[in-house]
């Protein structure tokens, strides 16, 4: 079906968000890109694992995103990196904000502990759909 316009590639139009921006808004299939930095923090559950939370500023640009992007549970798809290391994972939603899981392998590779602040610059993607329903 053509509507007119130009297909965009979902992985190479980026949004680029900032706190101080007062004009941003999100246009459909657009995706988006921010940095900001945070304390790694341990969360005792059925699964341990360590996190960092999204700033307020940051969760609500999330979530006007998040009806294009989530898998389901709320989830967002990203691409995140600390330092040299870039990871896929996706933003769990807790509280009313996000919440980055910090991989072992991510631990080991950037020299991190509980309670280091560092800088995570997230991608937000859609992920692509799974091969086995391209045929349907």
């Amino acid at each position: 079906m053509e509507t007119g316009s130009q297909e965009r590639d979902l992985h190479e139009d980026f949004v680029t968000y900032s706190p101080d921006r007062t004009d941003f808004q999100i246009e459909d299939c657009a995706t988006l890109e921010m940095t900001f930095t945070g304390e790694i923090w341990f969360w005792k559950g059925p699964s341990p694992f360590w996190f960092v939370t999204v700033p307020c500023a940051q969760c609500h640009a999330l979530k006007e995103v998040s009806g294009l992007v989530t898998y389901g549970w709320g989830m967002i798809p990203v691409i995140a990196q600390i330092g040299e290391t870039s990871w896929e994972t996706s933003l769990w939603p807790k509280d009313g904000a996000y919440i980055v899981p910090i991989k072992t392998i991510i631990q080991r590779s950037e020299t991190l502990n509980i309670g280091d602040s560092v800088t995570i610059r997230l991608r937000v993607a859609p992920r692509q759909s799974p091969r086995a329903f391209k045929d349907c």
